[in-house]
C-alpha cells in the first residue's frame, strides 16, 4: 500500500460507491468537488485518490467521460474496502433491506437505478474517506469517516445551505446531488418533503416507544433524541 503515498508521507482514500453502468451520483458529485484541490494537497505532502471494487478499465473509462483528474485504483479481487468497512456482501445487505421493511428512502432506488442496479447492489458499497500516514516504511490508519461525516467534502452542501429554500437540499440521508441538472430535477420532482417528515416521524416514535431503541437503518446504534420543543425525549 506503500506506493499509493506516490512520495509523500500523507495519503486520504476516498472509498467511491458503486460504479455499475455509472458511478453513483453522490460520489461523483464528491468527485467533482475535490477534483481541482489536488495541487493545494500535493503542496502540503498529502496524496488523494480513489479506490473502488470495480475494474480498473471500467475506472478509466468512467474518469475520462467525467473529465476528472484525480488518481483512481482498483480494490477489485481484494478485501481492501471491506476492511474499511466501505463493502458488504449481499446477504449482509438483504438482512438490513429486509429489516427496513417500506423504509428504504426514496434515494436509494433512484440512485440504484441510476447507477444500472438495484437496492442490494447499490448498498453493498458505501463511501467512505479514510486517511493513512506512512513512517519508517509502515502504514498506519489515522482516520476514517462514511456517511454524513462526508459532507466536509460535499462542498455544494455549505452553499446550499445558504441559501432561504430548503426544498434544495431534500434530507435524510445525503440529499440529492447528480453530475447534471435533468437528472436533479428528475430526482428532486419525485423527492417529496412529506417522506422526509414521516421517515423521521416514525423513527422518533419507534423511539420513544421502545425506551431509545429503533430498528431498521438505525438498529445497533447509539441513538440521543435532540429536540426544541420541549417534548419528551424518552431517553
Amino acid at each position: 500500500m506503500a506506493e499509493l503515498f506516490d512520495g509523500r508521507s500523507q495519503l486520504l482514500i476516498f472509498q467511491y460507491g458503486p460504479c455499475y453502468s455509472a458511478g453513483c451520483p453522490i460520489n461523483s458529485s464528491i468527485a467533482d468537488s475535490i477534483n481541482g484541490i489536488l495541487p493545494h494537497l500535493h503542496a502540503r505532502d498529502v496524496t488523494l485518490l480513489l479506490v473502488s471494487r470495480a475494474p480498473l478499465t471500467k475506472l478509466q473509462a468512467y474518469k475520462l467521460r467525467m473529465g476528472w483528474s484525480l488518481p483512481w485504483a482498483s480494490s477489485a479481487n481484494t478485501d481492501f474496502n471491506f476492511d474499511l468497512g466501505s463493502s458488504f456482501t449481499d446477504d449482509q445487505v438483504r438482512g438490513f433491506i429486509g429489516s427496513l421493511g417500506d423504509k428504504i428512502l426514496p434515494i436509494v432506488r433512484q440512485n440504484a437505478t441510476a447507477t444500472g442496479t438495484d437496492p442490494v447492489g447499490y448498498l453493498s458499497e458505501a463511501p467512505g474517506m479514510s486517511a493513512f500516514t506512512l513512517e519508517d516504511g509502515a502504514v498506519y490508519q489515522t482516520y476514517a469517516t462514511t456517511a454524513r461525516g462526508l459532507e466536509f467534502v460535499m462542498t455544494d452542501y455549505p452553499i446550499l445551505d445558504r441559501v432561504p429554500t430548503r426544498a434544495i437540499r431534500p434530507r435524510p440521508g445525503f440529499g440529492v446531488m447528480t453530475s447534471t441538472p435533468e437528472a436533479s430535477k428528475e430526482i428532486m420532482a419525485s423527492s417529496a418533503p412529506a417522506r422526509d417528515t414521516d421517515f423521521n416521524t416514525e423513527t422518533i416514535e419507534e423511539f420513544r416507544a421502545n425506551g431509545g431503541h429503533v430498528g431498521g437503518l438505525l438498529a445497533g446504534t447509539t441513538m440521543v433524541l435532540v429536540h426544541y420543543i420541549g417534548a419528551r425525549s424518552g431517553i
